[in-house]
């Protein structure tokens, strides 16, 4: 017989989960997309200093891959592939394609 005080602490730790997965993709990430933003300025107005902005770059850009795997690992985006209708996007050209005809 299934524990229903399991069942919904698994419940809230899924959501907890997801709760982080998009902390992860809508705060963290462009926060350091800013940062990287901000290098590429400071490079243009300081050449000197693009060697070393370069460095940051490239850790800047691990830790955005690191984040991208976390996020679509704990909040995993939707499946249209499953939906009647297909994928959002393909059902927009199809209605797209057929206002045209």
């Amino acid at each position: 017989m299934p524990d229903p005080k399991n069942d919904s602490s698994k419940r809230g730790d899924a959501a907890k989960l997801k709760r982080a997965g998009k902390l992860l993709h809508d705060e963290i990430a462009p926060l350091l997309s800013a940062a990287g933003l901000k290098l590429h300025l400071l490079s243009m107005d300081f050449p000197d200093a693009t060697p070393m902005a370069v460095e940051a770059t490239v850790i800047l850009e691990k830790a955005m891959d690191r984040v991208r795997e976390l996020s679509r690992e704990l909040c995993p985006p939707p499946d249209y592939s499953r939906s009647i209708a297909g994928p959002p996007l393909s059902r927009n050209l199809r209605a797209a394609r057929g206002k045209r005809k």
